[in-house]
Formats: C-alpha cells, structure tokens, sequence
C-alpha cells in the first residue's frame, strides 16, 4: 500500500505527534489493526505532501483553493470503487478510509464503509464513519446528513445490544 516511510530522515516531530495521536483515535473506535492505521496515515501524508500542504491539514478542507486537489480526491475515491468491483475490498476500504480522514465531499466513501462495517458487524466502525460525515466543516449536508444521523441512531442500538 504505501512503500514511502512514514517519518523520512529530518521529518517534523510535529508530524510523529499527529500520527501517535491520530492513530490512537482511530484504534479506540475500530476494529483494524494498528498496521492498518499506520499505512493510512502515510497515505494521507503522501497525499497531503503532493500539494505542499501542511500534513496535518485534510485536504477535503481546501480540495476548491489547491489546483489538483479535487481531482486528487476523486481519483482516490474511484481507485477504491473499481477496487470494489473487482472484489478486492481491503485496498477497497483503505482508500475509502484515507478519503474519510481527508474529508472527502461525497456520501460515496462513507456509505460504503457504513454498509461493509455494518455487514460484518463491526459497530463501531460505522458509527465512526456515520460520526465523519456528520461533523464535515462547513457543508450544506441536508438530506444526506439526515441520513447518516438515521443510520447513526441504528448502529448506537445495534452496538449496544451486541457488547456484552
């Protein structure tokens, strides 16, 4: 997935900072494996480099004022759609978790990770992704942001019924 390391020689401990706290959000709300995150954050942070942006900044958040960005974006999204439709879903739900965590414009990503988390029953997962969506910055989410907080709703009963 990512052959760049993380943290190349004379990096920012800015950035170790980010990425410790980063993953230690996300491990507290899903079931992936900490190498999962670990590959994640380095895809952002190759993306986010691509567009001398600060590392620590999604880029959904600027996507309209960076030339590039929002084609980046959606090139992103359809890598993982075709990975999808091909059945190779792991590159499938990283490249649509990369897209969440760089705040990516559409439902796409998001709903199809709401769908698979829900379908193998990691609860905490969806609610993660349905909780993304909703707290987008400065988006005119109307119907869609209803339907996430509707799912949001069901996974929080979902999820506490199935913790023991």
């Amino acid at each position: 997935m990512n052959a760049t390391p993380l943290f190349p020689p004379g990096s920012n401990p800015i950035l170790a900072e980010w990425c410790a706290t980063w993953l230690i959000g996300q491990l507290r709300h899903s079931q992936h494996p900490p190498v999962f995150w670990l590959e994640v954050a380095g895809a952002l942070q190759d993306g986010r480099r691509q567009f001398d942006n600060n590392p620590l900044v999604p880029i959904g958040r600027y996507a309209l004022n960076w030339p590039g960005a929002l084609e980046a974006l959606v090139e992103r999204n359809n890598i993982a759609i075709a990975a999808e439709a091909r059945g190779d879903l792991l590159t499938a739900i990283f490249g649509y978790e990369v897209s969440v965590a760089d705040e990516f414009f559409g439902t796409h990503p998001y709903d199809r990770l709401r769908i698979h988390y829900t379908r193998e029953q990691w609860y905490t997962d969806a609610v993660r992704v349905c909780q993304a969506y909703i707290a987008l910055p400065n988006r005119e989410h109307g119907q869609n942001k209803t339907h996430f907080e509707h799912h949001l709703v069901k996974l929080r009963a979902r999820l506490e019924t199935s913790t023991p």
